[in-house]
């Protein structure tokens, strides 16, 4: 004889509303946020301030890349040798000479070939003027763009979808909740 599919747990009335309004909250929440990652990614335009730099030094930073050459699980784990551009750079502020340090927004096609970097850092001889984006407030943090870092972009988008996932599935589950209480009291 088949068994019957395991009965979900009866979940009184109250937590059906509780996780609606759980679920409208965390909606809300996502929703404004996600409207507000224009208007903060401009305002974070807005407020660095395009400073000249001039180049001290050009250098190489080595590393270290481990992953499959083929991509493969069942593959032995490599390990490669990868270069990375940087510049350290001179500004002023209110008079005071600061020094800051940036990965180039050039890097080599191939991360594993010095001689692709090395071409780059002729690019960026020490004398050269760059602009560098420096925050207002915080007179030692610099960039070398106006534009978020990758890894805030995909914060933004990881808070604003994880709070409208949320709050929709709260919706779902309260809904359910209450759907279920209805009916065994008729």
């Amino acid at each position: 004889m088949p068994e019957a599919p395991p009965k979900m747990p009866s979940f009184p009335r109250g937590c059906g509303w509780a996780l609606i309004a759980f679920g409208v909250l965390s909606l809300l929440v996502g929703l404004i946020s996600i409207a507000a990652v224009p208007i903060v990614w401009q305002r974070s335009k807005e407020i660095w301030t395009e400073t000249p730099a001039t180049i001290v030094e050009t250098f190489v930073e080595r590393g270290e890349w481990r992953g499959s050459k083929s991509g493969y699980l069942k593959n032995k784990r490599s390990v490669a040798v990868t270069f990375t551009v940087m510049l350290r750079y001179d500004y002023e502020v209110d008079g005071k000479t600061l020094r800051g340090v940036s990965k180039c927004l050039d890097q080599p096609t191939d991360l594993e070939v010095y001689a692709l970097a090395a071409e780059i850092m002729a690019r960026y001889p020490p004398g050269k003027v760059i602009q560098v984006y420096r925050h207002p407030a915080k007179a030692d943090q610099t960039r070398l763009t106006a534009k978020e870092p990758k890894q805030e972009v995909i914060l933004d988008f990881v808070f604003t979808g994880l709070f409208t996932l949320l709050g929709l599935l709260f919706l779902w589950w309260g809904r359910g909740i209450l759907k279920r209480r209805g009916r065994s009291r008729s």
